[in-house]
């Protein structure tokens, strides 16, 4: 296991891979919970996942649609990013946004790991479900006419803890 600064995982994570490959991921993150009278605000949710990274987020859709004998397997033009912008030669990779870098991954079939801290005590999801949001698929790919939403997700670098790629660990200090 190697420990490395935050630079470091942001070199480690961008330079020396050329197109798609797998790693795991150890995130820490706000759930954004709604506030209103919610007695869990503060807790954070704490993940496992395993990701593809580097993966071209058009071509992937317009894999998933000609595996589903999609008529229009490969018409899907993704839009440009909602928020931010791609760190010039890090497309599909790495996004800047305010003064942030955050890594985009497209998560696989395995469910993730998940698990929710307050004050340092693991609180059941349970308890927090009417105070998460409720996730909206992606209207665009079932426009296209996919049944199986291709995800992905942009970390804040700074939420990411620890990280496998490659065969190798890297734990983040801060």
């Amino acid at each position: 296991m190697k420990t490395i600064t935050e630079n470091q995982a942001f070199e480690v994570l961008t330079t020396g891979i050329a197109g798609n490959t797998f790693a795991q991921i150890q995130t820490d993150t706000d759930p954004r919970m709604r506030k209103t009278n919610n007695p869990y605000s503060g807790a954070r949710k704490i993940s496992s996942i395993n990701v593809s990274y580097g993966a071209n987020y058009g071509k992937a859709v317009n894999r998933q649609a000609a595996r589903e004998d999609n008529p229009n397997p490969n018409e899907f033009k993704p839009e440009p990013l909602p928020w931010g912008e791609w760190i010039p030669g890090l497309e599909n990779k790495a996004i800047s946004h305010k003064g942030e870098r955050y890594i985009r991954f497209q998560m696989t079939e395995n469910k993730p790991a998940v698990h929710y801290v307050l004050n340092g005590e693991e609180v059941s999801v349970d308890l927090l479900r009417p105070f998460l949001p409720n996730r909206k698929p992606s209207q665009r790919q079932a426009d296209h006419g996919n049944e199986k939403e291709v995800q992905v997700r942009a970390f804040k670098l700074s939420s990411i803890k620890a990280f496998t790629l490659k065969g190798e660990n890297y734990v983040i200090v801060r």
